[in-house]
């Protein structure tokens, strides 16, 4: 095959690869991950025996030493080292199938960065990727805007305006590049496509990205221009833009600005921000863990495993921003990321990166001021400076995905060759022990490397389309036979991924756990019970310290034992019951100020009759956070248990101001307790408790049908004009029960009569 014919199938594959981009085959587990990542794999491992066949043929396509490739290759070796010491070498080796950011996963994109930067080897060559950034992120853009959901086909916001941080610039840089202005006029309504994007996108985070990027790209602008009036204008302009967010942040509060993107974001910057309280929590947690933990430092709790940091040092106030994301796999903030999973020496790797970035922009600068066509102009060293700068101060806010992982080695891939000051150069000379060395060590480890790993990545793919199967059979036709579905996965592949894998079965279980107890063959639920147990055993051992993990665990040890109780197996009871206590104390002490962990202990408690040790449990957890609806809500229900009224009222009362009505099973739990005292007639406290209900945040159905039960205590009781008082109110909240209410108040006046 000729030189050029295999430069032209290895072009013509990186080319390809944009469209990656919208792979989402919504029958995997975690669509918008893996079906993505997994068909890459596979790509860059066939693509990678074609490229170490070019190169050895032909070795003036070798990667040339570069300063800028040294620090990616450290970074990666960074990684590597936190591997030995990581507390879940699963979890940083292969990931899982939410992220697929394990080592496995990212390594394919250093592949692809080298083969990158062998190839494309000219301007032209580089024009031709960017074109495909641009195109590609207009549409991804456009495919947003259409669903009306700008998670289009990557399946976050964030990574969307990440995305379309990278289409702005070059959009930019190809509108300044370009002399004609009929080739101008294209970029434009691209470029307006992808500022509206950003902002669709509403992720402050880019935002803040996109201001920083904007404001370097000036500021060279200026300092490099040696035109006198070109520095008053960049200056003029400069300090517009920074008088403008100034006075945007100053009157952000004006109603001119409700419900329009420019007020919705400039206001997302404050400290009411819910996000951008999570995310300082999150860092708080990793500068305490870091104090406290100095050894840390060097190499990192594992790549991957951020997770162990933000639980030990987890702050209950968390819950006051958000009840649902409270586990942080990831710090949201890829420097805190990089230091806390791979040390200081992954930091400086990685920050070494943007410092031979930038040597290179400006060696390529100073080169094209020596007459060197292919060097930087200035008004592309700003671009590509605020490109730069811009995707950094993003990623303080968030973290790599797919799509911006391809799009940066492009840059970076682009970057490396503007290091070069001509063609002469990048091209490598022939070595004979470069050549051996291909030839005996590395074609021959790549080949076992692309095999092995285009049938893992195969398995895989396979895996996560059988696990959903195995899911949507089991709602279907029932766990009893969706359970053989998911036996056969668990047995059949053996990815590195098996942990997402397994956590489907387990929620389904615990999502079924009601339907589960009312099936009357015993041994089926023994053996729905036993796999799940078995599957989260199995999880425990990447890493007995994860609290997610460990929770889970408890909860299913908590099915099995309540199972065999049912069944008078006090022996086997007492010892899942007792598994799932001693799991759970362990959960507790990886991330002591969870507040669900303490309830859910409590409930374990209450069933074993230990009262005053539940009440107390709750009372703790209570003291983590007084806002919390749910540990009032919990402990009004073991006051209710134990028949204290007084208290359960006083608890309920709390329960419903802090709207933890809402998260509770409204009918079944307003007829146990309405049934106990009127079967006992207790008047008092079920008068009490109906206006208590009254009082909280309630929808105007359940207060229709609570203002009528009260009417009805109140008549049977001979309090008439209460009676008439609570039913007027029925018709103030809902006019078609009029006549229900006319009637009532007829008998009333009946009653009234007869008396």
């Amino acid at each position: 095959m000729s030189e050029k014919m295999y430069l032209n199938i290895l072009k013509g594959a990186i080319l390809t690869s944009f469209v990656f981009l919208f792979f989402v085959f919504s029958p995997f587990l975690f669509p918008f991950i893996t079906s993505k990542q997994i068909f890459f794999n596979i790509f860059i491992e066939v693509l990678l025996l074609f490229w170490l066949i070019f190169i050895y043929k032909y070795p003036k396509y070798r990667p040339q030493k570069s300063f800028l490739t040294w620090g990616i290759v450290a970074y990666f070796i960074s990684i590597v080292l936190s591997l030995v010491i990581s507390v879940d070498f699963n979890l940083s080796f292969w990931g899982d199938t939410e992220r697929m950011l394990g080592f496995f996963h990212l390594f394919h994109f250093l592949l692809f960065y080298f083969i990158i930067i062998s190839v494309f080897r000219s301007r032209k060559d580089y024009n031709l990727l960017f074109y495909g950034i641009i195109l590609s992120s207009i549409i991804i853009a456009v495919i947003g805007f259409i669903k009306g959901d700008m998670n289009s086909t990557i399946g976050n916001r964030a990574y969307v305006a990440a995305i379309m941080l990278f289409g702005i610039f070059l959009e930019a840089f190809f509108f300044f590049k370009e002399k004609n202005w009929w080739k101008k006029i294209i970029f434009i309504p691209a470029f307006i496509i992808s500022i509206i994007g950003l902002f669709k996108s509403d992720i402050s985070g880019s935002q803040a990205g996109l201001i920083a990027g904007i404001f370097i790209s000036i500021l060279i602008l200026i300092v490099v221009s040696k035109n006198k009036k070109t520095k008053i204008i960049g200056l003029s302009v400069l300090l517009f833009l920074v008088t403008a967010l100034i006075l945007l942040f100053i009157f952000r509060s004006h109603p001119v600005f409700n419900n329009t993107y420019l007020g919705k974001a400039v206001r997302d910057f404050s400290t009411e921000n819910a996000t951008l309280n999570t995310r300082l929590i999150s860092y708080r947690a990793a500068g305490r863990y870091l104090v406290d933990n100095p050894i840390v430092m060097i190499f990192g709790v594992g790549h991957g495993n951020y997770a162990t940091i933000f639980d030990k040092y987890f702050d209950p106030k968390f819950y006051d921003y958000d009840r649902v994301s409270t586990y942080f796999d990831r710090a949201h903030c890829t420097i805190i990321d990089v230091i806390t999973t791979t040390g200081i020496i992954g930091l400086l790797s990685y920050l070494s990166i943007f410092f031979f970035i930038f040597y290179n922009l400006i060696k390529s600068y100073l080169a094209n001021k020596k007459n060197n066509e292919e060097g930087l102009n200035r008004n592309e060293l700003a671009i590509f400076s605020g490109l730069i700068v811009a995707y950094f101060v993003q990623n303080l806010a968030v973290f790599d995905s797919f799509a911006t992982y391809l799009y940066f080695m492009m840059i970076l891939g682009f970057v490396y060759f503007i290091g070069f000051n001509n063609k002469s150069e990048i091209e490598s000379s022939e070595s004979k022990n470069s050549s051996k060395l291909l030839a005996y060590i590395i074609i021959p480890v790549s080949l076992v490397f692309s095999i092995a790993g285009m049938v893992n990545n195969i398995n895989s793919a396979k895996m996560v389309k059988e696990v959903i199967d195995a899911y949507s059979f089991s709602y279907s036709q029932g766990l009893v036979k969706g359970i053989e579905k998911y036996e056969v996965v668990f047995k059949k592949y053996h990815t590195g991924l098996e942990r997402d894998a397994r956590e489907s079965y387990i929620n389904l279980i615990l999502e079924s756990s009601d339907q589960i107890s009312q099936y009357t063959n015993k041994q089926e639920i023994e053996k729905i019970l036993s796999l799940g147990v078995e599957v989260a055993e199995a999880n425990e051992k990447y890493n007995p310290n994860d609290n997610l993990i460990l929770t889970r665990l408890a909860k299913m040890y908590n099915l099995m034992g309540s199972f065999y109780f049912n069944q008078k197996d006090t022996e086997q009871g007492n010892y899942y019951s007792n598994m799932a206590f001693n799991t759970l104390d362990r959960a507790i002490n990886v991330s002591p100020r969870r507040i669900p962990i303490y309830l859910t202990k409590a409930g374990l408690l209450m069933n074993f009759g230990n009262t005053e040790e539940a009440i107390e449990t709750i009372e703790y957890a209570k003291s983590l956070n007084s806002n919390i609806s749910e540990s009032y809500c919990q402990l009004a229900n073991v006051y209710f248990v134990i028949k204290n009224d007084d208290k359960f009222l006083s608890e309920l009362d709390s329960c419903g101001k802090k709207g933890g009505f809402s998260l509770m099973n409204w009918e079944s739990f307003f007829n146990s307790v309405e049934s106990y005292y009127y079967n006992n007639k207790d008047y008092e406290h079920l008068i009490k408790f109906y206006e208590l209900l009254l009082s909280s945040q309630i929808p105007d159905d359940n207060k229709v049908s609570i203002l009528s039960a009260l009417a009805t205590v109140y008549f049977e009781n001979g309090n008439y004009e209460k009676a008439k008082e609570t039913a007027l109110k029925i018709s103030e909240i809902n006019s078609t029960y009029k006549s229900d209410v006319d009637n009532f108040l007829k008998t009333i006046e009946e009653a009234e009569n007869k008396k």
